[in-house]
């Protein structure tokens, strides 16, 4: 008889369960992750809600805000309106043991694009651009198109 026997299964026990192991990390990984954009895409829906809402007042457009993260199941830590623009922090606390390593937090802002002036369009910007086209602008020549 050989000393080495039953040693393979003890070897496949083993390489069974790092493989388990490997998996469970990898699907507490996932959900950190799915946390993870959850949060992101919260932030981002809320500023945009509280962006739509801003020329009611901060309050209305902050709630709107609130509105929009208690249905994601995530919170405000902070809103504000600074000018057009809304800014929103927001965070979540993962489940089970993933709890521990931390809150996942994210910040979005929305609010109106910037607007060019007139003075910095040209006539390339009206015949490449179908958006600028309809913008009028004074030509260097001083005459206006539309």
């Amino acid at each position: 008889m050989s000393d080495d026997r039953g040693v393979a299964t003890v070897w496949a026990a083993g390489a069974i369960a790092v493989l388990i192991s490997m998996a469970v990390f990898g699907l507490h990984l996932g959900e950190a992750m799915v946390v993870r954009h959850q949060v992101e895409s919260a932030a981002d829906l809320a500023a945009l809600a509280g962006a739509a809402t801003v020329v009611a007042g901060e309050h209305y457009a902050c709630s709107q805000a609130r509105r929009v993260t208690d249905r994601m199941r995530v919170r405000v830590d902070s809103c504000q309106v600074h000018g057009w623009d809304v800014l929103v922090d927001v965070a979540a606390q993962p489940t089970g043991w993933l709890a521990t390593l931390g809150t996942a937090t994210a910040r979005a802002r929305a609010g109106p694009a910037a607007v060019a002036s007139r003075h910095e369009l040209d006539s390339t910007d009206v015949l490449l651009d179908e958006k600028v086209r309809a913008v009028e602008f004074t030509t260097r020549g001083g005459v206006q198109r539309g």
